[in-house]
C-alpha cells in the first residue's frame, strides 16, 4: 500500500512539474515571436452615419518604424474622392461622429501637407471611391504614428482613437480639417 501511495504520488508530481514546463515554454515562445515580428497592429471595424457595417481597416506599424493603414471600405458615395484621418477620440457616435473630435494631432502641428507647419500626424492622403463606393487600398501614414499601446503618441491612449472618412476631398491646406465636409464612416481603433 505504502508503495502504491509513493508511485502516484510521484506520478502525480512528475505530471505538475511537466505541466509546469510545458506552459512556461509555450508563453515564452510566444513573447520570442512577438518580440521577433517587431511589429504592432490595430483593427478598425467602420460604420456609416445609419451605423451599418462600411469595411475593416488594419493599420500596421513595422519594425522600421513605417506605418501603413490597409483600407477595405464600402457603401460609400460612389466615383468619388475623400479625405480621411486619424481623430483624437475613440468614439463614434452616429450619424454625425463628432464625438470622435478634432485629427490626431499630438504634435501641435498645422493641418495639411500643403501647410508650412503641417501635417497633423493624422493626417492622410485622399480616397478614391470606385463606381460601387468601394475603396480598397493601403496608405502610407505618417511614421509619428506610434500603434505600440506602451508608446507615448500612441494611438491607444486614454480615449483611444478613430478613423475616420468625409465627405469630400481634403485640401491639404484649410484650417483645421482641410475643408472635407462632413464625416460619414468612422470606426475605433482597436
Amino acid at each position: 500500500m505504502w508503495r502504491k501511495n509513493m508511485l502516484f504520488l510521484f506520478t502525480a508530481a512528475f505530471i505538475l512539474i511537466l505541466a509546469a514546463c510545458g506552459s512556461s515554454g509555450a508563453e515564452d515562445e510566444d513573447d520570442e515571436i512577438a518580440s521577433e515580428g517587431g511589429q504592432y497592429t490595430a483593427s478598425v471595424d467602420m460604420i456609416n452615419s445609419e451605423e451599418e457595417e462600411a469595411g475593416t481597416a488594419e493599420i500596421v506599424q513595422a519594425e522600421d518604424g513605417n506605418v501603413t493603414i490597409q483600407l477595405d471600405l464600402s457603401g460609400l458615395p460612389a466615383d468619388s474622392t475623400h479625405g480621411i484621418h486619424l481623430h483624437q477620440t475613440g468614439e463614434c457616435t452616429a450619424p454625425d461622429f463628432e464625438s470622435a473630435g478634432d485629427h490626431f494631432n499630438p504634435t501641435d502641428a498645422e493641418h495639411g501637407t500643403d501647410s508650412e507647419g503641417g501635417p497633423h500626424v493624422g493626417d492622410l492622403p485622399n480616397i478614391e471611391t470606385d463606381e460601387n463606393g468601394e475603396v480598397t487600398t493601403e496608405l502610407d501614414a505618417s511614421d509619428e504614428i506610434i500603434v505600440d499601446r506602451m508608446e507615448d503618441n500612441s494611438l491607444f491612449d486614454d480615449d483611444n482613437t478613430a478613423l475616420v472618412v468625409h465627405e469630400n476631398a481634403d485640401d491639404y491646406e484649410t484650417q483645421p480639417s482641410g475643408d472635407s465636409g462632413d464625416r460619414i464612416a468612422c470606426g475605433v481603433v482597436e
